[in-house]
């Protein structure tokens, strides 16, 4: 490869990402179809492929596990019994037949219909955390490790978190070889995984295993700026103690909208990480100029850190045409975001969250990543 084709902005993307197909999830005890489909890759994908077809972009898939330590890259950031359980349960379901769920089916649900889908497991019961005489490996202690009933797991859920998170590692990887800019597509997502918690449709913390990674490749400091619309609970829990990670949030208030437990103003770190944590608020239906003021805030304080690299976590779900309807943020709002992010002159990895207005995903992540290159 060339000095001048290295020196150009790098995307992950995994084949595998096309592969992880929730059924649907549940809300108020009923089933509602899942935002996160496996389309979404392929108009991400399509983002990409405009970028580089333009040589603004050197598109590659990820390494695979023996490129690095996963398991010792993995666990520095999840718990052992998490990552194990998660890996036994997928093991368990592939092996399992059918489910039959009874719906129904038509505008007016007048029809009730069966359908019949891959194994997957919801937590139905929530066994108390940290008995001793716990069972292990069955699926009743899903309750143990599921924040929420929005995240299923699936035959393959373990095998397609891992090859998201590789491509976040990988991302990383790249970042510290040389790259300026780097972008990881991640699919599923990972914000909201907490060290020992699968939910809001991520099952490992794809952010938080770079951010780790660089720290342990580096010794030094990082800074974190997530801009998706959703709070990212499971990265500030994750980093919440350590003031080698100044983690920044801007997010619709949490009273309204999910995870709902995290991302008030009020949290700051504990131990040596007190004022290492910092949200920004934004209440439902903020626009543009409401969001890149809390940017600019974000932005100062990741200034004031002397961090070596910047992780942004990135969701297009605050987009005003956007389903979920949460934030008024446009495209060009995206776009200025990304340039302030560019103007503090820092290694810069970026990482995919949310974001379902499937159609324009391609469309937003070329005009975000174009200022990168």
């Amino acid at each position: 490869m060339s000095n001048e084709s290295f020196k150009q902005l790098a995307a992950v993307y995994s084949p595998h990402s096309v592969e992880h197909n929730p059924p649907f999830e549940l809300w108020r005890g009923l089933k509602d179809p899942h935002y996160d489909i496996p389309e979404r890759a392929t108009y991400f994908l399509n983002g990409l492929v405009s970028l580089r077809n333009e040589g603004l972009l050197d598109l590659v898939e990820p390494c695979d596990e023996n490129c690095f330590d996963l398991p010792k890259v993995l666990s520095a950031v999840h718990n052992i019994e998490y990552i194990d359980y998660l890996k036994w349960l997928s093991s368990f379901l592939a092996s399992e037949g059918e489910i039959a769920v009874a719906e129904l089916d038509g505008i007016n649900h007048q029809k009730a219909v069966v359908k019949r889908y891959p194994a997957f497991a919801f937590p139905s019961e929530s066994p108390r955390a940290g008995i001793k005489t716990m069972p292990q490996n069955r699926l009743i202690d899903l309750g143990l490790f599921a924040n929420d009933t929005g995240t299923p797991v699936m035959g393959n859920t373990y095998q397609v978190s891992v090859a998201s998170a590789l491509s976040a590692i990988t991302a990383a990887d790249l970042l510290l070889n040389g790259r300026k800019a780097v972008y990881s597509f991640n699919r599923p997502p990972g914000h909201h995984a907490e060290k020992d918690k699968m939910g809001g449709y991520c099952y490992f913390n794809n952010a938080a295993i770079a951010t780790q990674f660089i720290l342990d490749k580096t010794g030094g400091k990082v800074g974190i700026v997530d801009i998706d619309s959703h709070h990212g609970n499971g990265t500030q829990q994750i980093f919440y103690e350590t003031n080698r990670v100044t983690y920044t949030s801007i997010h619709v208030d949490p009273t309204y909208f999910a995870p709902y437990f995290s991302g008030h103003e009020s949290e700051k770190g504990i131990g040596q990480g007190f004022g290492y944590n910092h949200n920004f608020v934004l209440a439902p239906g903020a626009r543009d100029d409401q969001f890149l003021a809390a940017l600019d805030k974000t932005l100062g304080i990741i200034k004031n850190e002397n961090v070596g690299y910047i992780v942004v976590s990135l969701g297009f779900d605050g987009h005003k045409n956007d389903p979920l309807k949460i934030l008024q943020i446009s495209t060009d709002g995206y776009v200025a975001a990304a340039r302030r992010i560019k103007e503090l002159n820092l290694s810069t990895l970026i990482v995919q969250e949310g974001g379902y207005n499937y159609a324009h995903l391609g469309e937003y992540i070329a005009s975000f990543l174009r200022i990168f290159t």
